[in-house]
């Protein structure tokens, strides 16, 4: 009767460890938000170079941009940078210019990454601008040549938000909803931190799919038990567990 009980521990324990390592291989999924690409627009008549990262909540912004038009050209490093779905804005210093704007100044690069609908990338720049903040496109330049390329990475703090009032709101018995939220708390708490804690973070997500696997199909209904595994699986992939 030991060695059962003991065999069935073992195997369980194994099966914890193995809990995100058996789900279905998927995609990587970026860790930074991004802006690259280069090229021509308004007819070839206007060009530019963009290099732009930051992480997945706007933080430590960094890269350049190259803008060049008919009346002067602009040069200068990313201040921050704004990433939603398909559209971005880049905030940015200029360390040169040949424009009417002194180096120091600040200009506002949006863009419309159109690689889902097959249409012309758009870019509009506004000078004098040091807001980082999404601009109507209605006017913008249509690109002629090149590519704009738009990453909008998965935010773990929203993604962690998100499953948290998941949890809240499930109507499950009270005790298991404060051992998951429990769970989601540490997971918040290390997100939080500067650096973000990851291994502590890593560690709540894998006790939190420990409790929804051990209690799938019971006292959680198992769609919805597998929603919150894939949930989570998200949020690990997104801190690079």
């Amino acid at each position: 009767m030991l060695k059962a009980l003991r065999r069935a521990t073992a195997i369980t324990d194994a099966a914890l460890l193995c809990l995100f390592a058996t789900q279905p291989t998927q995609a990587s999924v970026p860790t930074q938000d991004s802006v690259t690409g280069s090229g021509t627009a308004n007819n070839g008549s206007a060009s530019f170079s963009i290099n732009a990262v930051s992480g997945p909540s706007g933080q430590n912004p960094s890269g350049t941009v190259y803008i060049t038009t008919g009346i002067g050209t602009l040069n200068g490093s990313v201040t921050c940078l704004d990433v939603s779905g398909s559209q971005a804005a880049i905030g940015v210093l200029a360390d040169s210019t040949t424009t009417a704007e002194a180096p120091g100044s600040a200009f506002l690069v949006t863009v419309q990454d159109n690689a889902v609908s097959g249409t012309p990338d758009l870019i509009r720049v506004q000078t004098n601008t040091y807001s980082c903040d999404l601009i109507d496109l209605t006017f913008a330049s249509r690109v002629s040549s090149g590519d704009i390329a738009v990453v909008d990475a998965p935010d773990p703090v929203a993604l962690t938000n998100t499953l948290t009032k998941a949890v809240q709101n499930s109507g499950l018995d009270k005790n298991v909803a404060s051992q998951l939220l429990s769970t989601l708390s540490d997971v918040t708490s290390a997100l939080a931190q500067s650096p973000v804690d990851t291994g502590k973070a890593c560690n709540g997500l894998t006790d939190f799919a420990s409790y929804v696997t051990k209690w799938a199909g019971g006292k959680i209904p198992q769609a919805t038990a597998d929603d919150w595994l894939k949930q989570a699986s998200l949020i690990r992939q997104s801190i690079s567990c």
